[in-house]
């Protein structure tokens, strides 16, 4: 990340490093586990939507390439915690992984030895759907999220397939972690109908499509997560972000605390200038078109 001051502090750019824009689908299922599409039915519907790429994340499972030619496939995975003596159960995806042996199931695996066993491996770390309303990995706050806020480095801020969103939950990790925390948005597809495809995903800045670039992209906070608004540029000058979009919506700056800080409505660029007293500050993007919205990853006052 680039950093610009602010007096004698700095602001952090996730953006800085620019790059070409990728369209890519982080969390998707296959027949490996419970979806209703084979991989390469999966890779071929999301080319076929203009996608980039496809972390296929199938539960405890990994998969090869399908090898669909004119999109690049990742490895993903999502892990469990369904350790019936603990309070927490929940879903992790795991970007790049290399192994599911020991993870279960049938083995019971609780939370602390889920993220243990994970960051064993060169993989990076994200809680998926944090707010499911019902099931038993909806994640309660503070306590269970707290079990795990400081080993995750994404939380997926929207999720196509429950059509939420976690804005609380995701800034409460930024304002208790140690260490950035991004957000995603993805479809969580399980359907062979396609109707939970494009629903959720992410917009990637990187010189190329290749492992290395897109690993380093994500770490870096080098994307925006999106389910269906857009955002034509992102640009820090000394201390103010200005947002530019393609058509007209609305921006709405979020900062330390889960405050709505300025609004601004009907407009094609917006601007906010990041206070010396913020933690962070982060932009939420409403598109009057189609009703959609994106989310900005987080610029840190360092």
């Amino acid at each position: 990340m680039g950093s610009l001051l602010i007096g004698k502090k700095s602001l952090s750019n996730p953006y800085a490093a620019g790059g070409n824009a990728y369209k890519i689908q982080p969390h998707c299922h296959s027949t490996s586990s419970d979806g209703e599409r084979t991989p390469a039915e999966v890779m071929a519907a999301y080319k076929a939507l203009g996608y980039d790429a496809v972390f296929l994340t199938d539960h405890v499972a990994l998969n090869s390439d399908p090898e669909v030619a004119g999109i690049q496939w990742f490895q993903g995975c999502e892990y469990e915690c369904k350790d019936e003596a603990e309070a927490v159960q929940a879903h992790i995806n795991g970007w790049f992984c290399e192994s599911v042996e020991g993870f279960g199931p049938p083995d019971p695996v609780g939370i602390t030895t889920l993220l243990a066993l994970m960051k064993l491996q060169p993989m990076l770390i994200g809680l998926n759907h944090p707010t499911a309303a019902g099931q038993t990995y909806n994640i309660t706050m503070p306590d269970e999220l707290d079990q795990m806020a400081n080993d995750i480095g994404f939380i997926e801020v929207y999720n196509g397939g429950f059509v939420v969103q976690c804005d609380d939950k995701w800034s409460y990790c930024l304002d208790t972690k140690t260490g950035p925390v991004w957000g995603i948005a993805s479809d969580d597809s399980h359907l062979a109908d396609g109707s939970q495809d494009n629903k959720g995903w992410i917009v990637l800045y990187a010189p190329s499509l290749t492992a290395a670039n897109v690993k380093a992209a994500l770490q870096a906070g080098n994307f925006y997560a999106t389910g269906g608004a857009a955002i034509t540029s992102i640009v820090v000058s000394g201390h103010t972000v200005t947002i530019t979009l393609p058509d007209a919506g609305s921006v709405y700056w979020v900062v330390t605390g889960n405050k709505i800080v300025q609004t601004t409505t009907g407009i094609t660029s917006a601007s906010y200038t990041v206070q010396p007293k913020d933690k962070w500050a982060r932009a939420i993007i409403y598109r009057n078109s189609n009703g959609k919205y994106a989310w900005t990853q987080p610029f840190f006052v360092e």
